[in-house]
């Protein structure tokens, strides 16, 4: 029987739209007192416009409707534009709740249903109790995980056809975890990852834009007296005015780590994963544990120090993802190093987190191959002596060299390194360094869509090769390198890929 979502939409939409048109009345003002037009005609379009506000949600409310079919989600909604979309339970790849700090007050939830497929829209539910939440879930979690009749799911892509049922019994037995297993963030580990992040950036961005406006907002005989003693005291000024912007940034950084990662729960029952967290707005993840293409485990050049890590998932099919540039969902945001293996054996029994089995089979150092290869990515630097034409100080660009040459050995020596890689029956962790940042990817041989080695110009006469290993990631493919590895290695690996193919095909 189709259901209707909460009537609570209704005032919550008119209200967000009432917010959201405040520009259009503002610019029928500009208009009517720039072309004199009479009030009652400003009136009557400012009336016409706020009904419209007010009816189109409540019309959109009684054509909105949802069904729990049995083998199916149906979803019908449009009042100009009529849609109706029909969901198999099996095709649904995550359902996530967003609840923002107003539908917490009343105890509702959004909620948006996603498909494998990168063409579909999600399905996007924008208020509901919570008791129906669950049930929205509950039916899915039951249809996808009982058997439809003369339906066979192939979870690995490379068996097909009458090889299915013996290739699912060839493959890998792995341990079951325990229902329900949890794991909370620890807040002290959060504090210090949201004031070790480059979220201070936009902090100190924000402030250096406020500065260079103060000249609007603040009387200038002040601002005269402020520059005069930051001339009489330019070094002790700099330092102090540094020290502040870097504060100011962390202190922002920090607010938007805890926005986003506040009391973060992980909950594993069965192949059913939940991810919660959020202060202002909470969101909840569900998703299959079968979806998981490889984990990411990386730490940043300064979480070295306190010795934290970050965890996150490569999800087939969906792009999920925390900020624009990475598509990668996290599932622990920072966790102390020592309890790093024990709390991911927990949740993800299937991987081997045996990590101090990376190593190199070769001695040998290709320090100089990396160095070399960072100075590509400074190949701007005789620019530097543009500022000498102007006059500048010397001695400040020679220290800018300086520092640019010490960045780029680091760099080397940090790629050199760390990378590494360890091999086992079924799984290959691969360590690399990434813009001074470790990352260990674990990747499980089923999972990998394919190997491809190259060469740069400059290694076609010797025996190093780099190598690709992709594997999905959202609706596309991810591509993880390591760099440098000797002939036999190089060998080595793909022997091992080979091996796993032939297995899985027999």
């Amino acid at each position: 029987m189709p259901k209707r979502l909460h009537w609570l939409l209704v005032p919550i939409t008119v209200i967000n739209s009432l917010i959201n048109s405040v520009f259009i009345f503002v610019i029928l003002i500009f208009i009517a007192s720039t072309f004199n037009l009479p009030k009652p005609i400003l009136f009557g379009l400012c009336i016409i416009l706020a009904l419209l506000i007010i009816a189109l949600p409540i019309i959109n409310y009684f054509k909105t409707t949802y069904a729990l079919e049995a083998q199916e989600f149906s979803f019908k909604t449009g009042v100009i534009i009529k849609q109706a979309r029909h969901m198999p339970y099996t095709r649904i790849q995550s359902i996530e709740r967003i609840q923002p700090w107003y539908m917490q007050i009343f105890k509702l939830v959004e909620l948006k249903i996603e498909t494998a497929s990168q063409d579909d829209e999600p399905i996007v539910l924008k208020a509901l109790t919570i008791a129906a939440a669950d049930e929205i879930e509950a039916t899915r979690n039951q249809r996808q995980h009982s058997p439809i009749p003369g339906q066979v799911e192939v979870l690995y892509p490379q068996t097909t056809g009458s090889d299915t049922h013996e290739a699912m019994v060839k493959q890998p037995t792995t341990p079951n975890p325990k229902n329900d297993i949890s794991y909370a963030i620890n807040m002290h580990e959060l504090m210090i990852y949201g004031l070790t992040s480059l979220g201070i950036l936009p902090g100190i961005s924000i402030l250096f834009l406020l500065y260079s406006h103060l000249s609007e907002i603040i009387p200038k005989h002040f601002l005269n007296q402020v520059n005069q003693l930051v001339v009489k005291n330019s070094v002790i000024a700099i330092v102090a005015l540094t020290i502040l912007a870097i504060i100011f940034g962390m202190f922002l950084s920090l607010l938007q780590i805890l926005n986003r990662y506040y009391h973060q729960v992980v909950t594993r029952n069965n192949n059913t994963f939940s991810i919660s967290k959020g202060f202002f707005s909470k969101t909840t993840v569900h998703f299959d544990q079968r979806k998981i293409q490889g984990i990411t485990i990386e730490q940043s050049f300064l979480r070295r120090l306190f010795k934290l890590y970050t965890v996150k998932l490569f999800i087939s099919g969906s792009d999920k993802q925390e900020d624009a540039n990475d598509k990668s969902l996290v599932l622990i945001p920072v966790i102390d190093q020592l309890n790093l293996p024990v709390v991911l054996k927990n949740l993800l029994p299937e991987y081997e987190f045996e990590f101090n089995q990376l190593g190199r089979d070769n001695a040998k150092s290709h320090f100089w191959n990396f160095w070399r290869i960072g100075w590509l990515w400074f190949c701007w630097l005789p620019l530097v002596l543009i500022p000498i034409y102007y006059g500048w100080y010397i001695p400040v660009i020679i220290i800018g060299i300086i520092i640019i040459i010490t960045c780029i050995t680091v760099w080397a020596w940090l790629d050199n390194t760390e990378t590494k890689y360890a091999i086992f029956a079924d799984q290959l962790n691969i360590q690399n360094n990434v813009f001074m940042t470790k990352k260990i990817f674990l990747l499980r041989a089923n999972k990998l869509q394919l190997i491809n080695h190259h060469q740069s110009i400059f290694m076609v006469h010797g025996n190093t090769h780099h190598l690709d290993f992709v594997i999905r990631e959202g609706s596309h493919a991810a591509s993880l390198t390591l760099r440098y590895l000797e002939a036999n290695e190089n060998e080595k690996l793909q022997t091992w890929y080979s091996q796993q193919v032939l297995s899985e095909n027999k």
